[in-house]
């Protein structure tokens, strides 16, 4: 797989390459289904990094949906937004934590540490 939006330069070889290509798919779906939600999606990351220095992806999911963004068909979705802004340079990896959504089992997730944060005056 190219060095593109989707590859996944953490780890290489076939399961991060099918990582990518699930995360693709999700995303396309997610577009195809509700045209330029990981658009808007992207600019409520973007937004929510504003104002919070250290996030989770699950917890940005949670608050655009509150905030009226329609959940994307598959999750996998905001893995692509997630790429985009780390790509973009407004978010970077601070640590992992155990996720509390209860169908990843606790697994290991990247916090993010926001590099566009704004703190309140």
């Amino acid at each position: 797989m190219s060095d593109d939006l989707f590859s996944y330069s953490a780890a290489s070889g076939p399961a991060a390459e099918a990582a990518g290509i699930g995360i693709k798919q999700a995303v396309d779906h997610a577009d195809r289904v509700d045209p330029g939600w990981s658009d808007r999606a992207f600019e409520m990351l973007e937004g929510y990094a504003l104002t919070h220095f250290e996030f989770m992806t699950e917890e940005v999911r949670v608050w655009a949906t509150e905030a009226g963004l329609p959940p994307p068909p598959d999750g996998r979705a905001w893995g692509a937004v997630t790429l985009r802004a780390a790509k973009a340079k407004l978010i970077v990896v601070s640590r992992y934590q155990n996720t509390r959504v209860p169908p990843a089992h606790a697994a290991p997730r990247a916090v993010w540490r926001s590099q566009i944060y704004q703190e309140a005056a």
